[in-house]
């Protein structure tokens, strides 16, 4: 019973410290601050996802339309491009969200100078013609 008494003595001796308390208490502040910064770090990589998804979608609508204007050149305009015009006209409402998006994600990262523009063609005339011709009809 004795030995019970002097081991419970020193393990309230060693709890009930003030260098145990201040021990304790300096591993939470620590634990709080490393979670806070982890945190962080995964919102700007997430932020850094969504440009990087954002330059690439803008790259590869580049290249798909420079490759659309190449297959144009070689094969003669037919009346059944009324479905692409209307594919395109889809895809220019929808990078509104996604532009949106690309500056919050640049704003969050700090990304304060542009890259250079890409311009986007409008829709040629001679498809507007067809798709106003089809819906005459």
């Amino acid at each position: 019973m004795n030995k019970i008494k002097a081991q419970a003595a020193k393990v309230g001796k060693i709890l009930f410290s003030t260098e145990t308390w201040a021990i304790y208490k300096r591993a939470i502040v620590l634990s709080w601050n490393l979670l806070r910064e982890l945190v962080r770090l995964i919102w700007l990589i997430i932020c850094l996802g969504i440009f990087l998804v954002a330059w690439l979608w803008t790259n590869s609508l580049q290249v798909a339309q420079d490759l659309q204007s190449w297959y144009a050149s070689i094969e003669e305009p037919k009346a059944d491009h009324v479905l692409d015009a209307a594919g395109k006209e889809l895809l220019l409402a929808g990078t509104t969200g996604a532009e949106l998006a690309l500056t919050h994600a640049k704003n969050q990262l700090g990304i304060e100078e542009e890259p250079e523009a890409l311009e986007i063609p409008a829709i040629p005339p001679e498809v507007s013609q067809l798709k106003q011709q089809s819906l005459d009809q």
